[in-house]
């Protein structure tokens, strides 16, 4: 009797190959969603933190008697920084920034004059190449 017409059992090389290479292409793209998912995750962290940092600073200058207190009386334009340095939270720096200017002109003057009364608050908070900004305005009546 000839073993040459048994079937062999197994698989070739080739086979082999073929299935670990399908294995590794999927496996990697699976990979990369992962650390796509990792990644917004993280940013999202990032910009809940300064969101609320920039919330909590508005809140405070919120208060037309605090701005004063901040940049006179009254409210000065331009840029504050409180507190003085940047704060580190989960090893990353935030730095808040408080821009002060003056509220928006009447519609139909024929001149805007300066606004003492109404003011525009911006408070960015930047880490890293991204910031995040909050605007308000606040009126002394």
């Amino acid at each position: 009797m000839c073993e040459c017409n048994k079937m062999k059992k197994g698989f070739s090389l080739i086979e082999v190959i073929a299935a670990l290479t399908i294995m590794v292409l999927i496996l990697g793209g699976m990979l990369g969603i992962l650390w796509q998912g990792f990644a917004a995750g993280r940013n999202s962290q990032q910009r809940t933190v300064a969101y609320n940092l920039a919330r909590q600073f508005m809140e405070e200058y919120s208060d037309w008697v605090r701005l004063t207190a901040r940049a006179g009386n009254p409210p000065v334009n331009g840029s504050y920084t409180n507190p003085p340095n940047p704060v580190i939270i989960n090893n990353i720096t935030y730095t808040p920034i408080l821009t002060i200017s003056d509220g928006p002109c009447v519609p139909g003057m024929p001149f805007c004059p300066p606004n003492t009364e109404l003011k525009q608050l911006n408070v960015t908070v930047s880490w890293g190449i991204e910031s995040y900004t909050l605007t308000t305005f606040k009126a002394n009546y």
